[in-house]
């Protein structure tokens, strides 16, 4: 992984931090806030991986 710091990448239990915006925490339906959070920080949850290995076609 050339150009990649090892020590940047998500580990297990590790958290994903974001800025207090109360405008997300007042104005955002309480059902919609992790989507909207996703958004902002521009990351597809569903682009880590839940399952051990990677090399699965």
């Amino acid at each position: 992984m050339s150009g990649v710091d090892l020590g940047s990448i998500p580990g297990v239990g590790d958290w994903l931090q974001a800025e207090l915006d109360p405008e997300l925490l007042f104005d955002v339906p309480v059902a919609q806030r992790w989507d909207e959070v996703w958004a902002r920080l521009g990351v597809n949850p569903f682009g880590f991986m839940a399952v051990r290995g990677g090399a699965q076609a």
